[in-house]
């Protein structure tokens, strides 16, 4: 007959194994050290009891511990660059982005119509010569320049074709002019396999790369194309963020003969800083016809403001944006893909758009009519967009909407608020408010960055508070909010659907508590 077990009583005690007792979290020097002190007391306790730190056993332990943090540290640094959440590296980004299909918006060229004119007609044509350029010092003290390039029926630069002003004419007004420098580098082959070039060069514009081989025109492409070798090369970019051209291995694309000479063209510039004034250039140069020796005084002269010229997305705006783009896949079927293509777009020609919102105002059956409400940007500030941005906006989002949906681009508008904040401090850091009120102003700058703003949101007081209250010199902090129209300090100002919120003046106080 079998044994029945003893029935083990509920609550009472049971003998566990001698489990070791193990951190996987704990993985920083000091952490290291003190666990392997504490490994060496309970082993070799009767055999060893020098921990002084001038003990050389004591040494071999700081010195493992130190390479087990550096190990430990660039494991966390590995995955964290491999998940959307954490990664904090721009090229690792571009990498995340690029298993989907997704491009961030990158930095871009300020463009403007240009007119081009002399004194008194000629009896012939005058071929201006090929990226004919203007400059003049901008406000931050630096040159910005604009090459001027004949413009195409679509509105685009013709990269490669004269300017040419007709026999008898005084003016050409057909010409559009692209912030930036164009510049060219060249280099020799090696020969090898995965041969790389790097360009050390600030402010290098994506998508305006040409590469020659003995003075042919290589193609570039995304990645290698293991079906079989052609003239191909790739661009990736180092953790300075300088552009690296990239050739195959004679298997996945051609390898560059060794000792072929390696032309490479480029342009550099962008960002808000092109987004000039109108009649901003009013210069005027002498040139030379490019295919005779007749010289004429050229005035040039920008008739139209700069636009375009963009930052690029920050790592954060493409961490917000890459799980939109996912979910719209290439289509605008929800309100939230309107609203995402929308301030997802930019032109060198039309402009770029800074904020836009869409609103459904009719849902059937029959058809969707959408709204999208929009602001432009010039990378500094917002303003109702242009009638080419409109019209280059609508043109884009044709290409991804419904076909039963109607789509009209709307003018958003700006509210300004002004905001007056004070700041109780100890008397302790009396003698660092100026530290204080930077920082302040940063957060500040921060919680109204543009990216984490959207139309219709609402301005609440304790979003500032809760903001500021984590500052560690900070005890108490109020804020008043004081409108041009309406209740003057509301806790909440409200908006419309059209509108987004933008601070007009900031106003940081203290009082010192005694």
């Amino acid at each position: 007959m079998a044994t029945i077990p003893t029935p083990i009583t509920i609550g009472s005690a049971t003998e566990l194994p001698n489990l070791q007792d193990y951190s996987y979290t704990a993985q920083d020097y000091n952490s290291l050290k003190e666990r392997a002190i504490r490994l060496l007391q309970q082993k070799f306790g009767d055999d060893f009891n020098d921990f002084v730190e001038s003990d050389y056993a004591i040494m071999v332990v700081e010195v493992v511990a130190f390479l087990l943090d550096i190990l430990s540290y660039k494991a966390d640094f590995s995955v964290n660059e491999l998940l959307l959440d954490t990664v904090s590296q721009k090229r690792s980004l571009k990498k995340l982005a690029k298993l989907v299909s997704y491009t961030p918006s990158p930095r871009a060229p300020a463009t403007a119509y240009f007119s081009l004119s002399v004194p008194e007609a000629y009896n012939v044509d005058i071929t201006v010569p090929k990226r004919t350029s203007v400059s003049r010092t901008g406000s931050d003290g630096t040159t910005i320049n604009y090459e001027l390039f004949p413009l195409s029926e679509s509105g685009e630069p013709m990269w490669d074709d004269y300017l040419v002003l007709s026999a008898g004419d005084t003016q050409i007004l057909s010409c559009i002019g692209v912030e930036g420098v164009t510049l060219s580098s060249s280099y020799t082959s090696d020969g090898s396999s995965f041969q790389t070039v790097t360009i050390e060069e600030d402010d290098v514009l994506e998508g305006y790369f040409r590469v020659w081989i003995n003075r042919k025109l290589w193609e570039q492409v995304d990645s290698f194309d293991p079906t079989y070798p052609r003239e191909i090369y790739k661009i990736d970019y180092d953790k300075n963020n300088y552009p690296r051209i990239i050739f195959a291995d004679n298997t996945r694309g051609l390898i560059p003969p060794n000792g072929a000479e390696i032309s490479i063209e480029y342009r550099t510039g962008g960002g808000a800083r092109g987004n000039v004034v109108s009649s901003f250039y009013n210069q005027t140069i002498n040139i030379s016809d490019v295919f005779s020796d007749l010289a004429a005084p050229l005035t040039i002269i920008n008739y139209t403001q700069g636009t375009g010229g963009t930052e690029g997305e920050t790592l954060a705006q493409s961490k917000y944006n890459l799980p939109l783009w996912v979910s719209a896949q290439e289509r605008a079927v929800s309100g939230e893909d309107y609203t995402y293509w929308a301030n997802s777009y930019s032109s060198s020609v039309a402009g770029a758009v800074g904020k836009a919102n869409a609103v459904l105002r009719h849902s059937g059956c029959a058809g969707n009519i959408v709204d999208i409400y929009t602001l432009e940007t010039d990378g500094e500030n917002l303003t109702v967009p242009s009638e080419r941005l409109k019209d280059s906006l609508l043109t884009f989002i044709n290409e991804k909407k419904m076909l039963t949906d109607d789509v009209y681009i709307r003018d958003g508008a700006v509210l300004y608020q002004n905001i007056f904040i004070s700041l109780a401090v100890l008397p302790f850091y009396k003698k660092f408010l100026s530290e204080i009120e930077a920082e302040a102003r940063e957060r500040i700058s921060n919680l109204f960055d543009v990216g984490n703003w959207s139309m219709g949101q609402p301005l609440r007081k304790i979003d500032i508070i809760k903001t500021l209250s984590t500052m560690q010199e900070v005890n108490q902090v109020q804020v008043v909010f004081t409108t041009t129209e309406g209740e003057d300090n509301p806790e909440t100002v409200a908006t419309e659907f059209y509108e987004l919120i933008r601070p007009q003046e900031i106003e940081i106080t203290f009082a010192v508590e005694e």
